[in-house]
């Protein structure tokens, strides 16, 4: 993993910084945003390994960028963290080809 590069999108500031630090001590090169509205040009730009992505941060449609990713790069893995999950959201993300979706709080070892 070492040198791979994830993208980090989680609105809250304490999240967003505890996420990259799990993410770099696992060996990614970890950039991170607070919205959804530069998510999708930052994947057409640096083509992110990975992608962890809380499904409630502004200016995001969950299903619309996992589909817009998978078009452009489908290796890209995208995994998705909620605090108010959905069932039926959780399915559907699951079923168009998200590595997972997980229920905050989250533990480092789910990641």
């Amino acid at each position: 993993m070492v040198g791979r590069r994830v993208l980090i999108l989680q609105e809250n500031p304490k999240e967003r910084m505890a996420c990259t630090r799990v993410a770099e001590r696992m060996g990614f090169r970890a950039d991170a945003l607070p919205t959804g509205s530069d998510a999708e040009n930052f994947c057409l730009k640096m083509n992110p390994d990975m992608v962890i992505a809380d499904t409630a941060v502004p200016d995001f449609a969950p299903i619309d960028f996992l589909r817009k990713v998978q078009q452009q790069d489908p290796s890209c893995e995208i995994l998705f963290l909620s605090a108010e999950p959905v069932v039926e959201d959780a399915v559907e993300l699951v079923r168009q080809g998200a590595m997972d979706y997980l229920i905050k709080p989250v533990a480092n070892e789910q990641i």
